[in-house]
């Protein structure tokens, strides 16, 4: 995942995560940086912040990670249940950030964002996945199939589809 860092009017986030079929869970690592305080995320004002979230039930929460450096910089991010026990673990770099224990919830829909929160015009927002790779029930890791991209209302910031495993979200797709 590319990691950027710009001075930045906005609230903006670029991560991967898993969301169960009824939307009531995800589990979702990234990172993100804000000067609008748009999250329930501690501030980011500065260097990008690694994300670390969760979403059970209507509760979004988030701990606080450390601050992403020499950015620009293309990062791996992992976040897996490989025993489906219900422990989400967390990984950048192959350092481990921790996990949540999310009981029951060990599988669910891959999906990346891109996304950003601005009131003003700002073509900062950005997101460029790479080399996407979905867990199989026995633990292996192959590359996504199947992926597709939901667009919002701004036909400006909506994703580019460069291939199944290559998700964009540019200012505009050309």
């Amino acid at each position: 995942m590319f990691v950027g860092n710009a001075g930045i009017g906005c609230a903006r986030a670029s991560s991967i995560g898993v969301v169960n079929s009824s939307g009531t869970r995800f589990v979702e690592l990234g990172w993100y940086e804000e000067e609008q305080n748009v999250t329930p995320c501690p501030g980011s004002f500065g260097p990008p912040r690694i994300l670390v979230a969760k979403y059970v039930n209507g509760t979004f929460t988030c701990d606080l990670q450390n601050s992403i450096t020499d950015t620009p910089r293309n990062d791996d991010f992992k976040v897996s249940d490989p025993d489906q026990d219900g422990d989400w673990n967390y990984y950048r770099n192959s350092d481990g950030l921790g996990f949540y224990g999310l009981g029951s919830f060990t599988s669910g829909q891959p999906v990346v964002n891109g996304e950003r929160k601005s009131d003003h015009a700002d073509p900062t927002m950005y997101a460029n996945f790479r080399g996407l790779d979905r867990m199989g029930a026995s633990q292996d890791w192959s590359e996504w199939s199947g992926t597709h991209t939901y667009g919002d209302s701004d036909p400006d910031f909506s994703g580019c589809l460069r291939s199944p495993i290559h998700i964009e979200m540019p200012e505009q797709c050309s």
